[in-house]
C-alpha cells in the first residue's frame, strides 16, 4: 500500500528546513540569491519571505491533498471555529497541535520499546509541570478511577459534581467506584464541612476546575481544603480540566489556572487531561507527589489504562511543546494567546473582500469580550476581534449555509439578530481564505471604507 505523506515534514524534517532558513537569513546570502531572483524578472523579493511563503503553502497543499484522499472525496470534515468560543457544547474536541500529531504519526507504523517509552513520557509529565513524578493514562475517566480505587474514601463537594462540556460528567466519573462522601451545597464546601467529613490521612479531598462556582468561590473552598488537608494527612486531589502547562498562557487575556502553581500550593496530584490545552491526544496525566503517583503505578497497569504506542510519543511532544513553542506549528496556546493588534489587522484585511459583495452589504471590525464555552467556561473571559458582516438576505440562512457547506470546511460563527460575526480568536490564518470564498460567492470583493468599534457585537 502506497503511504500518502500528510504533512510536508514527512518529506522535509523540519530541523533541515530550519536550518535553510537560518541559512538563508544570512545578509550575504540573501543578497546573492535576491541577484539570481532578478535575473530571471522576480524584482524586490525577499528569499527568506519567498520561501516561507512556499513552505505554508506546500504544508496546506499537502495537508489537503491527504484529507482528500482520507475521506475519498465525500466533502471536507474540518470545521473552522468563528464563534469566539474554544469550547463548544457541538464540538467533538480541541485542535491537537501539528508537531504533537506528527510524533503520533511517526510512531503508528513502528515497534515500540514500552518501557523507554513510559519512561521518557512521564519523565517529559513532569517535569512540564514541575512534579516529583507523573503518569499518563488513556482517558480522564481511568485516571479518576484509579485514584478512586487507590484511596478508602474521597470527600468532593456538591458544587463540584457537575458535567464540564467537552470533557464529561464528574459525577459519573467519581461514583464509578470506591467510597464517596459529599459536602457543601452549590455554594461550595466550607472548612466547617471539610473538618466535619475528614478525619483521616487515608482519605482524599478531590476538586474540580471549573465549575458553576465563581473563581473568587472556588478559591475559598480550595483554601479551606488544603487548609483541613494539612491538619489531619489527607491528599488534595485536583481535577484541572482547565489546567495549563505553557507559561506563556499564563499571559492570555483568559485567566486560566497553572498546574504548576497548584502543585506548589497544597494540590498533592493534579490530573488534567492531555487534549485540553496541552493540544495532545486523548488521554490524561496524574502529576504530583512521588508516594502517591507510585503507589498509582501498579494500579494503572493492572486496570490496562496505560497510554500506548504512539499516543506515548504523542503525549510526549506535547509535554515538551508546553515547554518550548515549536516554530511554524500552531497550537492552543498560540490560538488562546493570540496577540490583539495582528487579530485586528487580519480582521480589516478580511473586511476589505467581503464588504458590498452578492452576500454582504457592509463589514465592520469590532472588538468584543467572549467567554471560554458554555457554564462552566463562562467562567473565563476574553478579548476578541470579530468581522461584523451585515448579509443582504436574513442572517440565520446565511449561518445555517455557513454551518453546511457542501464544498469546503463548515463554518461556526456567531450571530446577532441583524448580523453575522466571524469571530478570529480562534480561525487560523491559514484559513481566512476559506472564509473569503464562503461569504462572497466567487464575486470579485470592492474596497469599502472599514470602520472599527466595540459595541455592535457585544451581545453574541
Amino acid at each position: 500500500m502506497v503511504k500518502i505523506p500528510s504533512k510536508l515534514e514527512d518529506l522535509v524534517p523540519p530541523a533541515a528546513f530550519g536550518k535553510i532558513l537560518d541559512m538563508l537569513n544570512q545578509p550575504a546570502l540573501a543578497g546573492a540569491v535576491r541577484e539570481a531572483l532578478n535575473r530571471v524578472g522576480l524584482k524586490d523579493a525577499s528569499p527568506l519571505d519567498q520561501v516561507q511563503e512556499a513552505w505554508q503553502q506546500a504544508r496546506d497543499w499537502v495537508g489537503q491533498f491527504a484529507n482528500r484522499f482520507a475521506h475519498g472525496g465525500g466533502g471536507n470534515p474540518q470545521v473552522i471555529n468563528a464563534t469566539g468560543e474554544l469550547i463548544r457544547a457541538d464540538s467533538s474536541g480541541l485542535p491537537m497541535s501539528p508537531s504533537v500529531a506528527d510524533a503520533y504519526a511517526s510512531q503508528a507504523v513502528s515497534f515500540h520499546e514500552r518501557a523507554q517509552l513510559d519512561e521518557a513520557c512521564h519523565r517529559a509529565a513532569a517535569d512540564a509541570v514541575g512534579a516529583e513524578e507523573a503518569v499518563c493514562t488513556s482517558s480522564l475517566a481511568a485516571a479518576i478511577h484509579t485514584i478512586c480505587s487507590a484511596l478508602s474514601n474521597c470527600v468532593v463537594s456538591r458544587a463540584d459534581m457537575v458535567r464540564v462540556p467537552g470533557f464529561g460528567d464528574m459525577r459519573a466519573m467519581l461514583t464509578w467506584r470506591g467510597q464517596l462522601t459529599e459536602v457543601g451545597a452549590t455554594n461550595g464546601a466550607s472548612l466547617d464541612d471539610w473538618s466535619n467529613a475528614v478525619h483521616s490521612a487515608e482519605q482524599a479531598i478531590i476538586l474540580v476546575s471549573p465549575t458553576s462556582l465563581s473563581s473568587s468561590e472556588a478559591d475559598a473552598q480550595r483554601t479551606a481544603a488544603i487548609a483541613v488537608a494539612k491538619s489531619t494527612g489527607a491528599a488534595v486531589i485536583e481535577v484541572m480540566l482547565d489546567g495549563i502547562c505553557s507559561a506563556s498562557l499564563q499571559d492570555s487575556p483568559f485567566p486560566l489556572p497553572s498546574i504548576k502553581s497548584h502543585l506548589e500550593s497544597g494540590a498533592t496530584a493534579v490530573i488534567f487531561p492531555l487534549d485540553g490545552f496541552l493540544s495532545g491526544p486523548s488521554g490524561a496525566c496524574m502529576a504530583g507527589r512521588a508516594k502517591l503517583i507510585n503507589r498509582l503505578l501498579p494500579l494503572v497497569s493492572t486496570q490496562s489504562s496505560n497510554l500506548r504506542g504512539p499516543a506515548i510519543a504523542a503525549a510526549t511532544a506535547a509535554f515538551d511543546r508546553a515547554k518550548m513553542i515549536t516554530p511554524l506549528d500552531t497550537g492552543i496556546v498560540d490560538l488562546v494567546t493570540g496577540n490583539i493588534a495582528n487579530l485586528r489587522d487580519r480582521g480589516k484585511r478580511l473586511a476589505i473582500q467581503m464588504a458590498d459583495t452578492e452576500r454582504v452589504t457592509a463589514a465592520i471590525v469590532v472588538e468584543r469580550d467572549v467567554p471560554l464555552g458554555p457554564s462552566p467556561w463562562n467562567r473565563y473571559v476574553g478579548t476578541s476581534i470579530a468581522v461584523a458582516l451585515t448579509p443582504r438576505s436574513d442572517v440565520q440562512s446565511l449561518v445555517a449555509n455557513l454551518r453546511n457547506r457542501i464544498a469546503g470546511p463548515a463554518i461556526h460563527c456567531a450571530s446577532t439578530e441583524n448580523t453575522l460575526l466571524i469571530d478570529l480568536r480562534f480561525v487560523l490564518p491559514k484559513d481566512d481564505h476559506q472564509v473569503v470564498q464562503a461569504l462572497t460567492a466567487n464575486v470579485p470583493a470592492r474596497e469599502s471604507p472599514i470602520e472599527t468599534g466595540t459595541g455592535a457585537a457585544q451581545g453574541a
